[in-house]
Order: structure tokens, then C-alpha cells, then sequence
């Protein structure tokens, strides 16, 4: 059996500390007894003067030597009473949560054992489906079970499981390495603003043999949370055939005892009578072994039959509604869109239950015209691997980009931990720092316009002179909570707040800003609003997907149409006078889409699974790129028209 391992972890603070803990025995004695284990630890201090970082580690180092000093006799038993220990011996100093795993061996066959303290949890990802092993949170959970060939488990403290959904981590685990999984989610938890608490190990299985054992069983303590159970099914025919073989061996052997039973006084010679006996079990066995081989075959070919049956009506069905869908695809795009992924679905749902390759092979070419088909039709554009436009640590060691904004073909980058603002040519990719330092502290939001650069503090809004480099005017911040977006147009900057329902805008003058006015003339609920795009035309993104437009202060009639799919997490918003669409970034859904801003309708998405960890992004229509930014890289999308 091998492990391949993969661990994330948040960064720490002063009272908040996370980590992950693997060791596997190089003694393949002491490998038996105790296992591989794994292991994510969450701590929070008690008292201010704690040393959190030097403390967890004390910490790991314990409960390393609490485990393999146990004297259990049970793998199972080990690992949940040294949580136990370990928690009674710190529990006056700290919060602890833990998810523990250890991976072993029963009667031959690889075993799990997991035990999560407090709020812990552990996931399991198999032959496609992920299963959250405890559903409820308890101070100590339990489960143990059989492993499979190719099963994905995750250890993971709480914070994980609220930063990572379970669709994005569903779709970090599909097909893909462990390696490729911790790319997958690294940015997802470094782009949260809250990870200190966070961590996860992930490791495959991969059995020498390949065999799958069937799995979870019930944890050994009663009363403990139920495991997942995934029974390994047999099929009706192997079930039919096995009773018949059953039947026939029970003749054979009651054949052989009336054989022994027979009178030696049909056989006058004793050597004449070893011979009939020798011939007689000789024929049984031929007949025996006709009986089984014509029942095997018989199996096999009903079932081939009725796979072929099943691929042929599969292969129809699939087809008629693809070339419906190319018929309807300039009068009624929607309804074609609408066929072809009713198609997709039909070929998903059925491809992994096909064993004979020919036909497999048929079918996974129907379903690359339908892809292809779809993507046309639909305009839905999936990227497998997002390709890097600029590497920001290259330009700035450790820089790490947390918002944009766009001005005249450039970016205008924030680092909130640096105190700095990078500015990138979008052609030519050149860089340079147009502005940094303390006057940058506590800085959260930028806008940019007229060589103008806008720095939202806590408690100011300062304005900068690019080309100066220069602080010429700053305005004070009554109350700075509420405001989550900063957009400069024209020659002023306007500020989203959402906690007083208003857009201030600060009308531009000679040397800096003048006072703020209340874009808005009607009443808005923007408790809700998260993102802000300004073409003449104000427009609004709500963390529930809505989109509101704006226009001299009032609400515009504007409904977006067309989405196979809601808007389910808006982050931002994009558009500026040039474009003729919105772009909107949707990080649940891994997806870019394009909505016009003329009509509402739906013009395009683009699909990719770094989508998840996406902060901004930008369009730049000349060089038909959308450019994203996951802190410390920019990456880019094609527009495909």
C-alpha cells in the first residue's frame, strides 16, 4: 500500500495557530502496530502571553509520543485515547480541534480509523461521490472501515470546511493527483481572509494489488457517529451462476460418497476396481468443468447481449437529441443548449458502466461532438489549466495582490501587507511601484483615473499623484466599516457603501477631492452589495447574484436572462466604456460569465477550476484577454467570440 500525501495550512497570528502532523514508521514491525498517521491540528490561545506557534508544536511533539508510547492493543483504540489524554493535559491553555486519521492494516486489508475533536471533520471521496463522514458536531467523533483502491480522504479542521464547499472541494478531488488537488485548493483557502484556523492533510490510497475491499463498517464504540457505508454490489448474475456451481459441487461430492458406499462384488478384481473408480471421478471432474465453463459463458454472453442493447439505445437517444440541438441552433439556441447538455448527462451518467471497449470508445466519441457542439452552442468555454500572464513574486518578492483597479490599458495592484501598489502594463507586462510605504498602512481599497490614485484606509481617503508620487489630498472616513468597493471614473472617485444604502461620490477638482454627495436620489437596500462597476452607467453586484444598474442616481430596468445557472456567489464586477458586456466573476460556480449590458441576455461563460481562489478580475478587449488575479499570479482567459 502506498500513501501520497498532500497538506494545506493557513497562515497563523498571534493567538490562532494551524498545522498538520504526518509520520509513518520506517519499521515495517512497528509500521503493523501503529500504522501511517495523520493528523490537522487547530489551536486558539486562552491567555494573551501564550506563545500560540512554539506551544502547537509542543503540542504535535506530545501527542506523537502519547500515541506511539500507547500501550492499546487496538489501532483504533490508540489513537482515540490520546486525543482524549491530549486534550485533558491543555485544556486550560488553549482551544483545540483535531482531525486524526491513522491508516492500517486488519486481517490483511487496509483499514481507516478516524477520530475528530471537537469540531474536526473528515471527508471521503470515492469512485466519484464525497461523503462527509460526521454529519453532526460532537466533542468526539469516530468512525473506522475498510479502504478502497484510489480513495481520497481529507483530514480537515472546521475553518477548512467553511472556506472550501463541498462542490469546490468535489471538484478539487476529481480526477486529478494529490499534487494537483493542494494547487486546486491552495489559493481557495490563501485567498481567505480568515484562514488562520485552517488545515488539512489529504492523502490517496494506492494498493499494490489494485483490489477494492468493501468499506466503512460502524465505529467500534457504540453510540459513535455512523461512517458512510459503501457496500461493494454483486451483480443478479454472478449471484445465479454461483448458486448453480454451489449445486453442482453438491452432486459431485454425494456422487463420490455412493461411490465409496459400492459393493466390491461388481468389481471382481481389486486393481479392475481402483480403475472404475479413477475413470468414474476423472469423467465427473470433465462434466464438472463443462457444467461451470458453459454457465460463465452463458453469463457472459446474456450480459454482453444486454449491454450491446443498452449502448445501441444509449447511442440513439444521444444522437437524435444532438442533431435536434444542431437544427435549433440559430432559431433557439437556448432550447438547443438545452438538448445537448440532456445529452451530455445521458452519456455521463452512463460511460463508466461500459465494459466492452469498442463501444466505449464509440460512445466517448459522440460525447466529443457533443462537447464540441455545446460549446458552440452554448458558448460555454472550459479551461483545464489556467495559463499564467504574470508571475507578481517575480516583479516583487512575496508581493501578493489582493484587489485591482484598470486605467488606460494598465493594473493598478494593491498588497495590503506591503503597503504597495504595483503598477503592470497589460501588453507589454512591464512593472514598476508608483506608490508604497506607511502612507499606505491600514490601506483596504484603490481606485484609479486620471493619473489620479485613490488609497481607502480605516480612516482616510487619500489621493496620490502617479506621476508625482505624490500625497496631495486626503479626506477623513466618518465610519469605514460598511465600505467594500472603490471605483475612480472620470476625474472622481466613488465608494460602495452598504451599510448606509449610498455610493458617496467625491467630485474631482484642482489638488485633490471635493466633499462627498450621495450618488443615489431613491432609496436602495445595499446591505447586500458586495462589488461596484462605473461606464457612465453605475452597476452593482450583490453576494446573492442580482445585478442592479444605475443611471443619474436612479434604478435602471435591467434583468439578466438566459443562465443555465444563478449567479450564486457574486464577487465582482467588471465592465468599462468600451465593453458591450458585463463580466462577472461567479467563484461557487468556477465561472466567468458574460452578460450584455444592452439586452441582459447571456453571451458566454467560461469555466475553470482556479476560478475558486479568484480575487479580481479586469478585461482588456484589444488583446481578447480576461485577466484574473489569485494574489500572487495573474492569469488570463481567452474571449473566444
Amino acid at each position: 500500500m502506498e500513501l501520497k500525501i498532500g497538506k494545506i495550512v493557513g497562515g497563523p497570528n498571534k493567538h490562532t495557530w494551524s498545522q498538520t502532523h504526518v509520520f509513518s514508521p520506517e519499521k515495517k514491525s512497528k509500521r503493523k502496530k501503529f500504522g501511517h498517521l495523520l493528523s490537522s491540528f487547530s489551536l486558539k490561545a486562552k491567555e494573551e502571553r501564550l506563545d500560540i506557534a512554539s506551544f502547537g508544536k509542543e503540542i504535535i511533539a506530545r501527542f506523537h509520543e502519547i500515541y506511539y508510547s500507547s500501550k492499546q492493543k487496538k489501532i483504533f483504540n490508540k489513537l482515540k485515547t490520546s486525543l482524549q489524554s491530549l486534550k485533558k493535559e491543555f485544556l486550560e491553555q488553549i482551544e483545540m480541534e483535531v482531525a486524526a486519521g491513522v491508516v492500517g492494516f486488519f486481517k490483511q486489508k487496509p483499514v481507516g480509523f478516524f477520530v475528530c475533536l471537537n469540531q474536526g471533520q473528515s471527508y471521503l471521496f470515492r469512485e466519484g461521490k464525497l461523503t462527509r463522514l460526521f454529519q453532526e458536531k460532537k466533542e468526539i467523533n469516530s468512525c473506522s472501515g475498510f479502504l478502497q483502491d484510489q480513495d481520497i480522504i481529507v483530514l480537515a479542521t472546521d475553518q477548512f470546511s467553511q472556506i472550501v464547499s463541498q462542490e469546490v472541494l468535489k471538484k478539487a478531488l476529481t480526477n486529478r493527483t494529490v499534487g494537483q488537488i493542494i494547487e486546486f485548493l491552495a489559493p481557495v483557502v490563501q485567498s481567505s481572509k480568515t484562514n488562520q484556523q485552517t488545515a488539512a492533510v489529504v492523502f490517496k490510497i494506492k494498493l499494490a494489488s489494485g483490489l477494492k475491499e468493501p468499506v466503512l463498517k460502524k465505529p467500534e464504540p457504540a453510540g459513535q457517529q455512523k461512517a458512510a457505508v459503501l457496500t461493494a454490489e454483486k451483480s443478479l448474475s454472478f449471484k445465479t451462476w454461483l448458486k448453480k456451481i454451489k449445486l453442482i459441487f453438491k452432486v459431485f461430492f454425494k456422487s463420490l460418497q455412493e461411490l465409496k458406499k459400492e459393493k466390491s462384488f461388481y468389481i471382481q478384481d481389486q486393481q479392475k476396481k481402483k480403475k472404475a473408480k479413477k475413470t468414474t471421478l476423472t469423467v465427473a471432474l470433465i462434466l464438472i468443468f463443462l457444467l461451470v465453463l458453459s454457465v460463465v459463458l452463458g453469463v457472459r454472453k446474456r450480459s454482453a447481449s444486454k449491454q450491446t442493447k443498452v449502448v445501441k439505445e444509449l447511442k440513439e437517444k444521444v444522437d437524435y437529441k444532438y442533431q435536434q440541438a444542431l437544427s435549433l441552433s440559430e432559431l433557439n439556441p437556448l432550447r438547443a443548449r438545452s438538448l445537448l447538455k440532456e445529452a451530455k448527462e445521458m452519456v455521463d451518467d452512463s460511460i463508466d458502466q461500459i465494459d466492452n471497449q469498442e463501444d466505449k470508445k464509440e460512445i466517448v466519441e459522440l460525447a466529443q461532438l457533443v462537447d464540441q457542439a455545446l460549446e458552440k452552442v452554448a458558448r460555454e468555454y472550459k479551461v483545464e489549466k489556467g495559463e499564467v500572464f504574470l508571475d507578481l513574486g517575480l516583479a516583487r518578492e512575496d508581493f501578493k495582490g489582493s484587489q485591482w483597479q484598470v486605467d488606460e490599458g494598465s493594473l493598478f495592484i494593491l498588497d495590503q501587507q506591503k503597503k504597495t501598489v504595483l503598477k503592470v502594463e497589460a501588453e507589454s507586462k512591464s512593472t514598476e511601484v508608483v506608490a508604497g510605504g506607511e502612507k499606505l498602512a491600514d490601506s483596504q481599497l484603490i481606485g484609479v483615473t486620471n493619473n489620479r490614485l485613490f488609497v481607502l484606509t480605516s480612516a482616510k481617503l487619500l489621493v496620490i499623484d502617479i506621476e508625482k508620487g505624490e500625497l496631495v489630498d486626503q479626506k477623513e472616513i466618518d465610519n469605514g466599516e460598511g465600505l467594500v468597493d472603490l471605483v475612480g471614473f472620470l476625474t472622481n472617485a466613488y465608494l460602495l457603501d452598504k451599510q448606509n444604502n449610498q455610493i458617496w461620490k467625491y467630485r474631482g477638482i484642482d489638488g485633490g477631492l471635493g466633499s462627498k454627495s450621495g450618488f443615489l436620489t431613491v432609496e436602495a437596500d445595499l446591505s447586500q452589495s458586495a462589488s461596484l462597476a462605473i461606464d457612465g452607467a453605475v452597476w452593482l453586484l450583490f453576494s446573492d447574484g442580482r445585478i442592479s444598474k444605475f443611471v443619474r442616481g436612479k434604478k435602471d430596468h435591467f434583468v439578466v436572462s438566459g443562465l443555465d445557472k444563478p449567479l450564486a456567489e457574486g464577487a465582482k464586477i467588471y465592465t468599462d466604456p468600451s465593453l458591450d458586456n458585463l463580466y462577472i466573476l461567479d467563484r461557487k460556480n468556477t465561472r466567468v460569465a458574460v452578460i450584455s449590458k444592452e439586452t441582459g441576455e447571456y453571451q458566454a461563460q467560461y469555466f475553470w477550476p482556479g476560478i475558486a481562489g479568484i480575487v479580481d478580475l479586469a478585461v482588456f478587449k484589444e488583446q481578447k484577454l480576461i485577466l484574473l488575479l489569485s494574489g500572487e499570479r495573474i492569469y488570463q482567459l481567452e474571449i473566444r467570440e
